[in-house]
């Protein structure tokens, strides 16, 4: 996440105030001969240096690996690497070449349920980073190259703050100029997806609206919204929580690999290269297609 941990450990271990991007670092006191990973600290208690007794010390192949964290950071600055990533070697044949990547700030960042969303894609065996993304909330590479479909993922109360505050429409039109780009121009062979999470039904407040009542949008409102996204070059996917969306964007993940393998998706552009024509795109490219 984009948090500042300029605190004291216990405070970011307290359950009122838990990081869960702190929390990560319990990983690195695990060990698991089976699969070569070997524990790099050991946490320990100790009431005289730290107000919850919790401490950590370095073992043998954590000293080891700090030294050459060291090392690197002294030959000079380096891209920033992913936020979280799968924690595995190998990944199952079914994925091949194929990594999903996913928004840092999806399921409202790290101290929310990013982390929750991203240990389910490590229980189901899912090759992912977490990136920041400009245009969707998830997109799929073949080895280095962008394939050409586009997720954004949205709760129903994300639907009515979208509405509300005017980003549903504003991020419909970049991912419409996303397709032309990835889509090879006019012909627009990239796929447009919106992932809906939950019902809306239930998720009706005081006065019935959905969400907040200060979003101002009804039960209606949401609905017909929704309803009005294949009309404007969108298909929908519809689940019931974040495991059924993680399951279904694993799904898509072996899909995108069996596409790849007989060859009928086109995946040529870094991402790079993505966001510069993407960039360069006239505003009128993100059309709605009856407009165009």
């Amino acid at each position: 996440s984009n948090s500042i941990l300029n605190r004291d450990v216990s405070y970011y271990l307290d359950k009122d105030t838990l990081d869960p991007g702190f929390t990560q670092i319990k990983k690195l006191c695990s060990s698991n001969t089976n699969a070569g990973l070997v524990a790099y600290i050991k946490e320990r208690r100790n009431k005289s240096l730290s107000k919850h007794g919790i401490v950590y010390e370095l073992l043998h192949e954590g000293r080891h690996l700090a030294y050459k964290l060291r090392l690197a950071v002294q030959r000079g600055p380096h891209l920033p690497g992913p936020l979280r990533q799968l924690g595995r070697d190998t990944v199952d044949e079914e994925y091949g070449r194929v990594t999903m990547s996913m928004d840092f700030r999806e399921g409202g960042g790290g101290r929310k349920r990013l982390h929750k969303m991203c240990d389910l894609l490590e229980e189901y065996g899912v090759p992912y980073v977490v990136r920041e993304l400009k245009i969707s909330d998830y997109v799929f590479f073949v080895g280095d190259k962008l394939a050409p479909i586009l997720i954004e993922r949205k709760s129903v109360d994300d639907v009515a703050n979208s509405l509300a505050d005017g980003r549903w429409e504003r991020q419909q039109r970049n991912m419409r100029k996303a397709q032309y780009v990835l889509g090879g121009g006019q012909d627009r062979r990239c796929q447009l997806c919106y992932l809906i999470e939950g019902d809306a039904s239930q998720r009706m407040v005081h006065g019935g609206n959905v969400g907040r009542r200060s979003w101002n949008q009804t039960l209606e409102d949401v609905e017909n919204a929704i309803e009005s996204l294949p009309s404007k070059g969108f298909s929908v996917m519809r689940t019931k929580s974040i495991m059924g969306s993680m399951v279904l964007l694993s799904k898509i993940a072996r899909d995108v690999s069996w596409k790849a393998k007989n060859g009928s998706i086109d995946a040529t552009l870094t991402y790079e290269n993505f966001l510069g024509q993407w960039r360069r795109c006239n505003d009128e490219l993100g059309d709605e297609p009856t407009l165009r």
